[in-house]
């Protein structure tokens, strides 16, 4: 799901580079904000004290597509990535079950490769976070963020965003009855 298909994937460098990675068990991962600016939405981020966002252009990837990805992570059986479009870079989240209860997020960017004009393949992505958390606390503090951006979302400003506010509150009503 979310795979552009402007870039080649191989499943299994992605794989082999989380599992290369060491997830964090003992902290605290926060969504503080979901904002657009000009077609471009920063999710900002938080790991105790450390700060990041996760950048997407709303020109190239639907939110709708995003909170789809999200409603299906409550019952996940298998290792499940979503890839955002940034105009040329393609940061990506992948969720792994880790038991019933928890989920191990995992992001990792390419915001600053893309910019250097390199070629370069998943295996060179910065890993911004990986963490192991609580599958609802972490639907729950998505849904916060999500849902008043989306009621709150003008289309008409917005036209060439590719954004659909009522799919969007479909799948945030489904997450919601997970939540409940």
């Amino acid at each position: 799901t979310g795979f552009p298909h402007t870039k080649e994937w191989n499943w299994t460098l992605i794989l082999c580079h989380i599992q290369k990675s060491t997830p964090k068990t003992d902290s605290k991962l926060i969504f503080e904000q979901i904002e657009e600016k000009q077609g471009w939405v920063y999710i900002k981020t938080k790991i105790d004290n450390y700060e990041f966002s996760i950048k997407y252009s709303s020109y190239m990837t639907d939110t709708a597509d995003f909170a789809e990805f999200l409603a299906n992570i409550y019952d996940l059986k298998e290792t499940k990535a979503f890839v955002f479009d940034y105009e040329g870079s393609y940061p990506i989240i992948c969720i792994q079950p880790v038991d019933k209860d928890n989920i191990r997020f995992f992001f990792a960017h390419d915001y600053d490769l893309f910019l250097k004009d390199i070629d370069y393949d998943f295996s060179q992505y910065k890993v911004e976070c990986d963490i192991i958390v609580n599958k609802k606390e972490f639907l729950q503090n998505f849904y916060n963020i999500l849902y008043p951006f989306t009621c709150d979302y003008k289309t008409d400003k917005n036209s060439d965003v590719i954004f659909e506010p009522e799919k969007a509150k479909t799948y945030l009503k489904k997450i919601k009855k997970y939540l409940v």
